[in-house]
């Protein structure tokens, strides 16, 4: 339980709260909107905890950093797209991906520091 907890749980809590905060300083306020960054967040976040957990297990670990920004490179296009698709009046879903992104890895460092 402990593990799932520090590899899928506690990364998404913190994605959760950094993007949706940086979706309401981006303008976002309506019930749809956060439904659509939420389960956004949920589905690209889980996968790629799930992915770097394999990757760690499996592979050499200076070699998982390489990944795991390949990874992160092609969440933020994914979300991009996401947005572009079902988020109303975007009008920059790349921008507002990469800041979302760099908002919630900042405040994962964040809380890593802390445990």
């Amino acid at each position: 339980m402990k593990m799932l907890y520090l590899v899928i749980i506690l990364p998404l809590i913190i994605t959760l709260a950094a993007e949706t905060a940086a979706g309401l300083i981006a303008g976002y306020r309506t019930g749809r909107q956060f439904r659509v960054i939420v389960l956004v967040n949920i589905l690209t976040n889980v996968i790629l905890n799930l992915a770097v957990f394999a990757l760690r297990l499996y592979v050499y670990y200076k070699t998982v950093n390489i990944l795991i920004f390949a990874f992160e490179v092609i969440i933020v296009f994914a979300e991009a797209v996401l947005y572009r698709r079902f988020l109303d009046n975007t009008r920059h879903p790349l921008l507002f991906s990469l800041a979302a992104n760099a908002a919630s890895f900042a405040a994962g460092c964040l809380v890593s520091l802390i445990i």
